[in-house]
């Protein structure tokens, strides 16, 4: 043992020491990106390192030798140990496919085969040089030694590529990273050209392996405190420094890795947070979102900012693989969303808003049904007062004021809340007249006030407009009970004196019959004295039937009869009475047409068509009276040569006091006969109808059932529905 040469070998054991702490340190990382290259790199170097002390060390020329030649294997291999981590490092082992790595291993295999075999060709050294007792051995290097040397030049300098490319494009903590990595590869390069270079004495050992020392350290001081292997730059082409969207980058351990200029002002960082775990620096919302982010495949919406400026942001996280499909971290991803979320919101309120307005006019159309349901308003008012609890308030009062200016509560619903959080007191007006007071109490403030106050306003109106209606309805009602009283006391009150009138009428009449001699103008006088009688108490007698049918009072007494004779009768008796020739009126009938109907009530259906035709036909025209079987009903048609009646006079012909001009200028009339025939048509069941046209006559067809209709109804209002010339009362 050459313990003499213990100063020169010392610095190389340190180095190789140092190296197996590094690699214990690497071997803790081994699932880092560029472990394995990393940790063949620091053996390399310290089987380099060792190697070279223990030639310093050994006694004999063999001993040296061997030392010198596994000195210069661990050399062998460090530059493609550099160059595979490199690559790997900077996440461009994509470069590295199988075939490009076994031709890189290719010539470091190679020269290892000529280094131990080189007494058969001396390609790596030529001769030995004998040294002193404390030299390393002198060799006179081969041919191939410096093809060896350019190549690992060659990948030395491949290999530092890409690491000047991270120095330069990426954030400042993979900068430093960078910067260690080159120093160190640089501080053993050039250390190996000093030793190269005819600068420095022939006897000078190689001074690389004296290098290590610092390489170690320089290693240790990246490992822990740039966390190299911890934290590389993954996926940095994807976060440009131009990029409006937030980018951070996580390691596989949950590392922040990157993070671009628009994250690092999203989230309030600097790069100082690089290396750290992302739970660290995140705030727990933060970090909810970003778990639900990774169990979903949509974004998750943030808000980030400080108060008053905050933004809202879609976070959405996507793994990162490698070109060989292995995860290698997250992509984090922050996109601002404020337009889009402020056009949401938007949205969302108008929605709302329309909601809201279908539902105000929900309840208001149902307020306006429960409103029209009744004229007792009384009733009514009570039902929207239930129905405006708990829509509008939880608690709902309706206030009345009467005509001698007294307050009534007409409707209550809901319980009184002892403090009303929301309350309106709303005036019922209508034609500018103040009816009551709509009152509504709530207690919270519920949705908008102004909403809910428009809302109160429109319901107090339709209110008010039913009561208002209701009252007027009340109002008409009395005013029609009055006038009908009237009529029929009158109609009462006249039959008495025209019954008397009548009768002493008879009495002259007869009287002067009885007179001999010439009675001058007395007989002519009292004809019109009898036809004037006579068209009072049709006047009258007509007013009873219309104060009958109002008030729906105008009962039938079916029975069975015949309309054939009913007709019969009521042409004989129009005859007898002189109104008309005997030839002018014409019954068309081949059969009896039985049914059962009120009598009376045809015969004056009838008596009101005849007396018509009569009164509006020329004198000597025939008028006709057909009635025949039509399947189911009876028809009985009046047929005139008279004026005739114009379309547009037709729709109203059968409404009560309805003339038409030509009617009015040619007889004096009611305007009742028709209606009153109308309604008793109705009451049986059956339809009237009149076909005609200025200058053609008129032709008045009635149907009939054979039996009055069970459940007809007694209320006669006529409902005229014209067509083609017709006018159909049903």
């Amino acid at each position: 043992m050459n313990w003499q040469a213990l100063p020169y070998a010392g610095p190389l054991f340190l180095a190789a020491a140092l190296g197996v702490v590094v690699a214990a340190v690497v071997q803790r990382r081994r699932d880092a990106p560029g472990s394995g290259a990393l940790l063949l790199l620091v053996a390399s170097g310290s089987l380099w390192a060792a190697a070279y002390g223990a030639a310093y060390l050994s006694a004999g020329m063999g001993a040296k030798l061997f030392w010198a030649k596994l000195a210069y294997t661990g050399a062998t291999w460090t530059p493609f140990a550099w160059m595979i981590f490199a690559f790997v490092y900077t996440r461009r082992a994509g470069w590295l496919t199988r075939r490009t790595f076994l031709l890189l291993a290719f010539e470091p295999l190679l020269t290892i085969a000529l280094l131990w075999t080189n007494q058969s060709h001396h390609l790596y050294w030529t001769r030995i040089a004998q040294p002193g007792a404390e030299h390393f051995p002198i060799l006179s290097l081969g041919l191939w030694f410096w093809a060896h040397t350019v190549y690992s030049y060659v990948l030395l300098a491949v290999a530092s590529w890409p690491l000047l490319r991270v120095l330069t494009h990426s954030l400042r903590l993979f900068r430093r990273q960078a910067t260690v990595l080159l120093l160190v590869i640089l501080v053993p390069w050039l250390a190996n050209l000093l030793s190269l270079l005819p600068l420095t004495p022939v006897s000078w050992p190689d001074l690389t392996p004296y290098a290590f020392p610092i390489v170690e350290l320089l290693l240790a001081w990246n490992l822990t405190r740039w966390h190299l292997l911890d934290v590389v730059p993954v996926a940095r082409d994807l976060s440009v420094q131009g990029m409006s969207d937030g980018i951070v980058v996580i390691d596989r351990t949950a590392r922040v890795v990157d993070v671009n200029p628009a994250a690092q002002r999203m989230l309030g960082w600097s790069s100082d947070e690089l290396g750290q775990p992302v739970a660290e620096l995140l705030l727990p919302d933060m970090m909810r979102a970003v778990r639900r982010a990774a169990g979903s495949d949509a974004g998750v919406e943030v808000l980030l900012g400080t108060p008053g400026e905050a933004r809202h942001h879609e976070l959405t996280l996507s793994p990162l693989r490698d070109r060989r499909g292995r995860p290698t971290g997250q992509l984090l991803a922050l996109h601002d969303v404020e337009e889009r979320h402020a056009l949401l919101v938007a949205e969302q309120a108008a929605r709302r808003a329309a909601e809201a307005a279908q539902a105000r006019l929900a309840f208001l159309a149902e307020a306006s049904r429960v409103l029209g349901s009744s004229l007792d308003y009384e009733v009514t008012l009570q039902r929207v007062a239930r129905l405006a609890v708990p829509r509008l308030a939880e608690y709902c009062t309706v206030d009345l004021i009467h005509d001698d200016h007294s307050v009534s509560r007409l409707a209550t619903a809901g319980r009184e809340p002892a403090e009303a959080g929301w309350s309106a007191a709303v005036p019922l007006v209508a034609r500018e007249r103040q009816l009551g007071v709509l009152t509504l109490m709530r207690t919270d403030g519920g949705g908008d006030p102004g909403d809910e106050m428009l809302l109160a306003e429109e319901l107090a109106r339709r209110a008010a407009l039913a009561i208002d209606n209701a009252r007027l309805y009340r109002e008409a009602r009395a005013a029609v009970r009055v006038r009908e009283d009237f009529v029929t006391t009158a109609s009462h009150e006249l039959k008495t004196p025209l019954t008397t009138i009548k009768g002493f009428t008879q009495l002259l009449n007869r009287q002067l019959r009885q007179v001999e001699g010439n009675p001058g103008r007395l007989p002519l006088t009292l004809e019109r004295l009898t036809g004037e009688v006579a068209r009072l108490e049709e006047l009258v007698q007509g007013l009873l039937d219309l104060s009958r049918i109002q008030e729906s009072r105008l009962a039938l007494r079916p029975e069975q009869c015949d309309l054939t004779a009913i007709a019969h009768e009521a042409i004989e008796r129009l005859q007898q009475s002189g109104a008309v020739a005997c030839e002018q009126l014409a019954l068309e009938a081949t059969e009896p047409v039985a049914g059962v109907w009120d009598r009376f009530r045809l015969d004056q259906v009838i008596t009101n068509l005849l007396s018509n035709a009569v009164k509006y036909s020329p004198a000597g025209s025939r008028i006709s009276v057909a009635v025949r079987r039509l399947g189911e009903h009876a028809e009985l048609a009046v047929r005139d040569a008279g004026i005739g009646i114009a379309p547009e006079e037709q729709p109203g012909l059968f409404e009560p006091f309805n003339r038409g001009v030509q009617a009015r200028k040619l007889a004096p009339g009611t305007g009742l006969g028709l209606y009153i025939a109308a309604q008793i048509v109705r009451q049986h069941g059956g339809t009237i109808a009149v076909e005609s046209a200025p200058g053609t006559g008129s032709t008045f067809v009635v149907q009939l059932p054979f039996t009055v209709a069970q459940g007809v109804s007694p209320t006669l209002d006529a409902d005229p529905t014209v067509g083609s010339g017709a006018a159909v009362l049903r």
